[in-house]
């Protein structure tokens, strides 16, 4: 058989409320991982695109689940940057890679919401894949699903202004007119810093 990569998610039982109290949490960790799980058969069955990770099982537990995924060999693109300084050609390289690795993502409707360096393998050849999509959502109209993604979501120093709730609130006039983060242009500043770190 074939190598792949285990990623395991573990969360914790749902929690018994005491008598008289009322909360709903805004996901579960079961649904973050079944969320995830979609994502990558959502990208891999709508066409192919050399940077998207394939998923061959998913697999739901009592407490965890399992997520088999495509091996990628090669090295997380945070440490090659910060291996050595890369030249003019090989950043341009780069940005080209990732922009069309985004809008393929953006294609079929995902925005991924979590771009940055360690989020992406460089394998021995070159080809950049972008990995890790548990933040990532899907969209309609360049808007995201609102259960499915919250505005502190991914990594603050790549995340778009708009994504910062220390900095801006529901009632500022970044969002949409829906009162909702536009996915894509979130994924496109992300891939601007990562560009900038690569200069």
């Amino acid at each position: 058989g074939s190598h792949v990569a285990l990623k395991l998610i573990e969360y914790p039982p749902e929690t018994t409320l005491p008598a008289g109290v009322s909360y709903t949490p805004p996901r579960s960790g079961a649904d973050e991982a079944a969320n995830e799980a979609s994502i990558y058969f959502k990208l891999a069955t709508t066409a192919h695109h050399p940077a998207v990770v394939h998923i061959h099982e998913f697999i739901p537990g009592a407490g965890f689940a399992a997520l088999a995924l495509e091996l990628v060999d090669g090295v997380l693109l945070s440490d090659h940057l910060n291996c050595r300084a890369i030249g003019d050609a090989e950043a341009a390289d780069m940005a080209r890679q990732l922009t069309s690795a985004l809008a393929f993502f953006h294609s079929v409707g995902v925005a991924h919401l979590d771009l940055k360096p360690e989020n992406v393998m460089r394998q021995p050849d070159g080809v950049l894949r972008l990995i890790d999509y548990g933040a990532a959502a899907t969209f309609a109209a360049g808007r995201l699903d609102e259960a499915w993604v919250e505005e502190t979501g991914g990594t603050e120093a790549f995340r778009a202004p708009e994504r910062l709730d220390s900095v801006y609130d529901d009632e500022d006039e970044v969002w949409d007119a829906e009162g909702r983060i536009n996915g894509p242009a979130a994924d496109v500043y992300s891939l601007g810093v990562c560009c900038f770190l690569a200069l």
